[in-house]
């Protein structure tokens, strides 16, 4: 799939694109490994580094009880193994940010947004959810920064979703805290003054 890029402030080495695209690919990798382990092969399983221990010994005894081959899906597996391993991955899943917040309109934003911020120091990266269902993914690397439109990404699309479903996706309710409408008057009017100079 091609994420067209939204933003690009490029570092001196002229890479940043290409570091950013190559970390948002690993991102929706591993979230697609979260949110669809039932698309995924009893090899992709068995590779997986970070599954449990008796879950791999588990997969492992039923791939050689079963005469079945690393191609094979995981539907293969007993159903039994199968809610095992997804319970697995929504437990990584729920620990796999570092936190999800709201970004308030202020005079250096263009919109408001929430963040699910996935690491941060440099670099940095996070999935923007904005108000008129946009999702963007950003790489950040002092003082550099690349933004990739992932909107129409079924992975990403599922993320929002599961925030959706938790109600964290409330631009209203943030909203109402703090002076969004009036910030959003004087944004409009600087623009106003700005086009009559």
């Amino acid at each position: 799939m091609c994420y067209p890029i939204n933003f690009l402030n490029d570092n001196t080495e002229k890479n940043l694109e290409q570091v950013g695209r190559k970390s948002l690919l690993c991102v929706r990798d591993t979230l697609n490994m979260f949110f669809n382990s039932d698309s995924l092969t009893i090899g992709e399983l068995l590779s997986d580094s970070d599954i449990d221990s008796d879950i791999l010994d588990q997969i492992k005894e039923e791939k050689e009880e079963n005469n079945l081959s690393d191609n094979d899906n995981f539907s293969m597996l007993s159903g039994f193994l199968q809610d095992d391993i997804r319970e697995q991955y929504i437990e990584r899943f729920n620990q796999y940010g570092l936190s999800f917040d709201y970004v308030e309109l202020d005079k250096d934003t263009e919109q408001d947004y929430f963040r699910y911020q996935l690491s941060y120091g440099g670099p940095s990266d996070e999935i923007r959810f904005y108000d008129n269902g946009a999702i963007e993914y950003v790489f950040l690397d002092w003082f550099c920064g690349v933004g990739f439109n992932v909107t129409n990404d079924e992975v990403f699309k599922q993320l929002r979703e599961w925030f959706k479903e938790l109600d964290m996706l409330d631009f209203e309710q943030k909203r109402s805290e703090y002076s969004y409408y009036e910030i959003l008057a004087e944004k409009a009017e600087s623009e106003e003054d700005n086009e009559e100079e």
